[in-house]
């Protein structure tokens, strides 16, 4: 954050505000932690891509959001599991910035490096899928802010 102070954090063991002022949010899965910190809203996640029977991903992320992963596979030409952990990471980031859980969310853009925009109103979260040393399968890392536009 640039400061030496330290983050406060609610009784529910998330992160409050900065000292500052600026929203935070983090996420952890293993040993590696994702942290954002800026003018709200903002939240984020990590997440193992992991491979679940349709019908599991389909109880999971719900009709709607299931068919959104659908399409983020078609559109990106990845597999299935990894377009569903992208949107069930985008989900998790929605309700860390305090936005309506069941909220409508829709895909927005692909970039050829790999990076997929998914847009609920004017929050966007960006995705993308990496591999990193020391863990056995792909993650999806995923950050929530408000639109530029």
């Amino acid at each position: 954050l640039g400061m030496s102070e330290s983050i406060r954090y609610r009784p529910d063991g998330k992160p409050d505000a900065a000292p500052d002022g600026r929203a935070v949010s983090a996420a952890h899965a293993g040993e590696l932690t994702l942290a954002v910190a800026g003018s709200g809203p903002l939240g984020c996640d990590v997440e193992p891509v992991a491979v679940r029977s349709a019908q599991t991903w389909r109880d999971l992320l719900g009709v709607e959001r299931h068919t959104l992963a659908e399409v983020v596979a078609r559109q990106t030409n990845e597999v299935f599991e990894n377009a569903a952990t992208r949107v069930w990471s985008a989900g998790e980031c929605l309700k860390k910035a305090g936005a309506a859980v069941g909220g409508p969310l829709l895909f927005d853009a692909a970039a050829p490096d790999g990076w997929v925009l998914l847009r609920s109103g004017e929050l966007v979260v960006a995705t993308l899928v990496a591999r990193v040393r020391g863990a056995e399968a792909p993650l999806v890392f995923a950050a929530l802010t408000r639109s530029p536009s």
